[in-house]
């Protein structure tokens, strides 16, 4: 079950450390009109990733079909 998980956790972490990076004055990008997209988007990957997670988590179907996928 950790395996299905896994990809999911990464992403919502990416999603948060990109989300993270711009805040104040910006690890990478300093400019505010660059740094306002870049932090958006961080945010929409982070819950992406969190709401498929969760979706993974909490529904046996989903689950389900993970394994047989990766079974063909």
């Amino acid at each position: 079950m950790i395996r299905n998980l896994l990809p999911y956790v990464a992403l919502t972490v990416a999603g948060v450390v990109l989300a993270a990076i711009q805040l104040g004055d910006g690890l990478i990008v300093q400019r505010p009109e660059a740094r306002m997209p870049l932090f958006l988007g961080g945010s929409i990957i982070a819950i992406a990733g969190l709401l498929k997670f969760i979706a993974v988590a909490t529904d046996p179907e989903l689950r389900k079909s993970d394994k047989k996928a990766s079974e063909d």
